[in-house]
């Protein structure tokens, strides 16, 4: 079977666009800001901040599939960073190019 691949989008102030080959290592930040905790969904901050002993339980479990499913995602797949400039149309461009080649 193909390995998965792990795209961590960054933005970036230029006009170019570019998807580069990343470590795993450098993966493991946002995989886990993203994956495990939830930030940049809505209202995942709110949802944490009600502490009660039994829902602190429930999250620390739930965090925790969270992160070994995300470990084994990651050591099944290729990682890379997409750099995402202010053209629209190079950002598609450079996507379906390196989806094409995948």
């Amino acid at each position: 079977a193909k390995p998965f691949i792990i795209l961590i989008g960054q933005r970036v102030f230029s006009d170019e666009a570019e998807i580069i080959k990343i470590s795993k290592l450098k993966a493991i930040g946002p995989l886990f800001r993203d994956a495990v905790i939830g930030l940049g969904l809505a209202q995942m901050v709110e949802y944490f901040l009600r502490f009660d002993f039994k829902d602190i339980f429930s999250k620390i479990s739930i965090g925790f599939s969270r992160l070994l499913a995300g470990l084994k995602l990651l050591l099944h797949s290729k990682t890379y960073r997409f750099l995402i400039g202010r053209d629209q149309g190079k950002n598609v461009e450079v996507l379906c190019r390196f989806l094409k080649n995948k």
